[in-house]
């Protein structure tokens, strides 16, 4: 009886039908078997007999399977009960799958939800401290003076930085890297990870206490938000913003604008943020503003030498610029 119970609950429409098709005829048969006795009619009989024989056939043909809330059910507590499977694991298998709800129509609907416009652009945010940013893919794009970031955590939520509080980018050298750790989302395939893969950090090897580390180089666009080598080339272009320096160099007479600027151009070619090409361009503009600058030939032959010692330029640069300047 309570696997008829259940069954009515919830079985499918198959199931359901042929249980109340049985009742009906369980029904009937009663009521003929009635009319049998009563008008000692043999046709009643008959239709008894039948409505008995349908009855049993459709009970018999019937499984009553567990249901789907009977398995989630046993499953957990199989889980509990289970000494091999500890909720640690289980957290651990969750947060290892984060991005594995994403996929492509989930993104378009969330694209939908947040209006993002279609100059959207796709970048990695290592670290932000004021917003709890860690590790993250996240879409950028500006839209009626602000800076609109939309990140893809456990659940998606959506930053919104007005742009002139964005007003420069900084660099941060050499931050400790744990290849096995970092970026967990990604040790597995998701839609997230094939869209995002180029963006993640490039990581580089170094010594510290005698052992060896692994190091990456960020970008800092303020207030706070940290972001991969290979994503501030996309923020670059979309806020018209330059890195700028705030460091200190071992000889104080280098901190000039044009040594500075040689600096930051060798680091962003260093990272991949600007090509090869796009760097000789560069070089080349900023030596022929230095010699073209309105200070002594002292100043001048200082900074050049500067840029040969530091590895900034090649010395047929300064060669050229140094007869260029006479």
């Amino acid at each position: 009886m309570n696997k008829i119970w259940n069954g009515l609950r919830y079985g499918n429409k198959k199931t359901k039908g042929y249980i109340l098709a049985t009742i009906l005829l369980l029904s009937f048969g009663s009521v003929s078997v009635g009319f049998t006795v009563a008008k000692k009619s043999p046709l009643w009989g008959m239709s008894a007999i039948f409505c008995f024989l349908v009855a049993f056939l459709f009970i018999t043909s019937l499984s009553f399977h567990k249901t789907g809330k009977q398995i989630i059910k046993k499953t957990r507590e199989e889980h509990a009960l289970s000494d091999d499977i500890s909720n640690e694991h289980l957290e651990e298998e969750i947060e290892e799958n984060i991005f594995g709800k994403y996929d492509e129509e989930t993104v378009k609907g969330v694209f939908i939800k947040y209006k993002v416009n279609k100059d959207h652009k796709p970048i990695i945010i290592d670290h932000c401290q004021s917003e709890k940013v860690r590790q993250c893919p996240a879409y950028i794009w500006s839209d009626r003076g602000n800076l609109n970031l939309l990140l893809f955590e456990e659940e998606t939520r959506k930053i919104t930085i007005p742009l002139s509080k964005v007003t420069k980018i900084i660099y941060e050298k050499g931050v400790l890297a744990d290849p096995l750790l970092d970026y967990e989302g990604f040790q597995k395939p998701s839609f997230l990870k094939m869209v995002f893969s180029s963006y993640l950090p490039t990581l580089y090897e170094d010594s510290k206490e005698g052992r060896k580390v692994y190091r990456k180089n960020l970008y800092v666009l303020s207030p706070d938000i940290k972001v991969t080598n290979t994503s501030i080339r996309t923020i670059m272009d979309m806020l018209k913003l330059d890195l700028s320096y705030e460091g200190r160099f071992a000889d104080p007479g280098m901190h000039n604008p044009y040594f500075e600027k040689a600096y930051l151009l060798s680091i962003m070619l260093r990272d991949g943020v600007i090509t090869v090409s796009e760097f000789k361009v560069r070089i080349k503009k900023l030596l022929q503003q230095l010699s073209e600058a309105n200070i002594s030939n002292d100043e001048f032959h200082l900074y050049i030498r500067q840029m040969v010692n530091a590895r900034l330029i090649t010395k047929d640069y300064a060669e050229y610029y140094l007869a260029y300047r006479k």
